[in-house]
């Protein structure tokens, strides 16, 4: 299974490409059939309110999906989406029966901003593989912003920073009303074929778009 969170407000900025960012290009992509694949746009306010919301909802699918057999977990998150992903590995460590797994942690610039009492400074052991694009804070882009995230696990950690905005590691446009800086559109996606190159690696697979979801579910079934 694929939970993919996104950034702050990214239900508005993703309407200026189409519906397009990384996270959502990311579990879009992902070779599962569509039920195995859970989005959710991030917080829709600056103050970062809906954290809690978005990872119960988040943890009550998974579980779900668990049950069901569903035991291979890739989680990503750009923002506060990146730190509901940590928030959510850290509870999948102390579900009832044992911790489980979480195969891939895929953070885009993961912050800390957010009013919730559930701390994500440190990546719990049940992570096996994390990778987390960051950027560099460049201009004061964004300097009030934290990262979180640190590696306090026992598996693989990969950490790269890219000469772009906070927006643009998550996917926005230069000229949007995230204000991304010019050279982002170029050093952004760099962001998401890196993070998907650390992915493949740690064994996660992706299809080319526009398969159909038969042809999806039938890519699924010949990686089982």
């Amino acid at each position: 299974m694929i939970i993919a969170i996104d950034g702050t407000s990214s239900r508005e900025w993703r309407q200026e490409s189409n519906g397009h960012s990384h996270i959502f290009d990311f579990q879009s992509d992902y070779a599962a059939p569509m039920g195995s694949k859970y989005f959710h746009d991030g917080p829709d306010s600056m103050a970062g309110f809906g954290v809690r919301l978005i990872a119960d909802d988040a943890e009550k699918w998974a579980r779900r999906k668990h049950a069901e057999g569903d035991r291979v977990i890739d989680i990503v998150g750009h923002s506060r989406g990146g730190m509901i992903a940590i928030i959510l590995c850290k509870r999948m460590s102390k579900w009832p029966g044992g911790a489980a797994p979480v195969r891939f942690l895929g953070l885009y610039d993961a912050v800390h901003l957010a009013p919730t009492l559930e701390f994500t400074g440190v990546i719990p052991d049940n992570v096996q593989c994390c990778a987390h694009a960051k950027r560099y804070v460049y201009n004061l882009n964004r300097f009030y912003f934290l990262n979180t995230g640190r590696w306090g696990g026992k598996g693989q950690y990969f950490e790269k920073r890219f000469y772009a905005s906070h927006a643009a590691i998550g996917g926005a446009k230069a000229g949007g009303i995230i204000k991304a800086d010019r050279w982002d559109d170029e050093n952004g996606p760099m962001a998401d074929q890196w993070m998907r190159e650390r992915a493949r690696a740690c064994g996660l697979r992706f299809v080319p778009r526009g398969l159909g979801a038969a042809d999806l579910a039938g890519v699924a079934r010949s990686m089982a």
